[in-house]
């Protein structure tokens, strides 16, 4: 199983940001979800992370405002592999 979600970073914890999770089986829709959310304009700050995970191991993961070079960056024509 494939989830793709938002997180929100703040200091004290993070959260899960409600109505950002997608769930599927197929790995071509879950790059296309996690495509779709890092164009999302209301993730376009430093406090989102997006994750891709699989049987709850991280595949993927984009901090938006993340430079390249950075740990958590994924150039938007990037190939996701799963």
């Amino acid at each position: 199983m494939y989830k793709i979600y938002v997180i929100k970073q703040r200091r004290g914890g993070s959260e899960r940001v409600a109505g950002s999770q997608t769930s599927t089986y197929s790995p071509n829709i879950a790059i296309a979800a996690f495509r779709a959310a890092y164009s999302d304009p209301r993730w376009q700050s430093p406090e989102y992370l997006l994750l891709l995970t699989q049987n709850h191991q991280q595949r993927a993961a984009f901090r938006f405002g993340s430079s390249p070079g950075e740990r958590d960056y994924i150039a938007p024509d990037q190939e996701i592999l799963l």
